[in-house]
């Protein structure tokens, strides 16, 4: 056999193996995985039907194999509502600056104990920059609250 034809064979049966894993609420190069793994985005895929990366976890649950009734936030909203990041403009410090991270890491440890007294009071169980279901149902979106207590 040669190594073009090996090649073709391979490529024949990896697309003839991918319409198995089907996509997610019919996003195009989305692959959903029924045994929980990663897809192409890097995004973690579970049997909940949730998907979300650990990175957009703001408080909460982390592992999306446990999440039931996730929240969503606007998270630039939040953070250009916290007097850090008003301060930051006003004074005009630059992001990149000693005085600039230090602010930002502010806001953000302020917009997570945020979130976390309006997930425990809600009854979520974790709050999320982004996170998406399989079956296009959405994330009770909490911007309003958590920034009402910022």
């Amino acid at each position: 056999m040669t190594i073009s034809k090996t090649i073709t064979t391979a490529l024949t049966g990896l697309f003839i193996a991918l319409p198995a894993f089907g996509t997610a609420s019919g996003e195009s190069g989305v692959l959903h995985d029924p045994a929980g793994r990663v897809d192409a985005s890097g995004s973690e895929m579970v049997a909940s039907g949730w998907i979300a990366s650990k990175v957009d976890n703001i408080c909460g649950l982390t592992d999306s194999k446990t999440l039931s009734n996730p929240g969503v936030v606007e998270y630039t909203l939040l953070l250009e509502a916290t007097p850090e990041i008003r301060r930051m403009r006003s004074e005009g410090i630059k992001p990149d600056s000693p005085k600039g991270k230090k602010l930002r890491q502010e806001a953000a440890q302020r917009i997570t104990r945020a979130s976390e007294t309006i997930r425990s009071r809600t009854g979520l169980c974790s709050v999320w920059k982004r996170i998406r279901h399989t079956d296009g149902r959405k994330a009770r979106n909490v911007t309003g609250l958590v920034r009402s207590i910022l």
